[in-house]
């Protein structure tokens, strides 16, 4: 399994290997039909009733209701994160630098710098966005376009969460925390 997101006690996904989708109702784990064998590795939603998962080959899956359903992405670069400031403000981030953005109910692809694989992404807001990834790389959207972020170190980084737009964390290989100086 790879990625948790939860909109409350009862409502918690957990998405895993070939198409796997896990649902809590705050009794029991209920495998759910994504409809696909590809891997999956990040879920997020901005309720319970609009999830999203990200996955191999492009893979984006939208929860709505009750059903799961395909949406293109137009890439199929493997996506490993997803975060949204709302259901139609979200952004996706994975292989090759590659970055989406869902507006208008529509994923297309963003233009930024990177080129190595992205890893993590966390927002405060639609206009603080960050990414992480391969040899330390790091950028932020600030509402208009992507910048990069000058680079602490060259390891790898995997994840990143901050309480606001000043305080933000970063981890990687070897055990590096990076705190982002604002």
């Amino acid at each position: 399994m790879y990625g948790i997101w939860g909109s409350d006690a009862n409502n918690v996904w957990v998405v895993g290997e070939y198409g796997l989708i896990l649902k809590w109702d705050g009794v029991s784990w209920a495998e759910q039909g994504s409809g696909t064998q590809e891997f999956l590795f990040d879920v997020f939603g901005t309720d319970g009733d609009n999830v999203f998962v990200v996955g191999a080959k492009g893979t984006i899956l939208r929860k709505n209701g009750s059903a799961w359903a395909v949406e293109p992405s137009n890439t199929t670069q493997s996506l490993n994160e997803i975060w949204g400031a709302t259901a139609d403000d979200l952004w996706a981030v994975g292989a090759d630098g590659v970055t989406l953005r869902r507006s208008s109910g529509e994923w297309l692809i963003s233009e930024n710098a990177a080129s190595q694989t992205l890893y993590g992404l966390w927002g405060s807001d639609a206009k603080n966005v960050w990414a992480v990834g391969a040899y330390g790389t790091i950028f932020k959207f600030d509402g208009g376009s992507w910048r990069a972020e000058p680079l602490a170190n060259t390891y790898n980084l995997n994840g990143i969460w901050g309480s606001d737009s000043d305080n933000l964390w970063t981890v990687g290989e070897n055990g590096v925390i990076l705190k982002r100086k604002p």
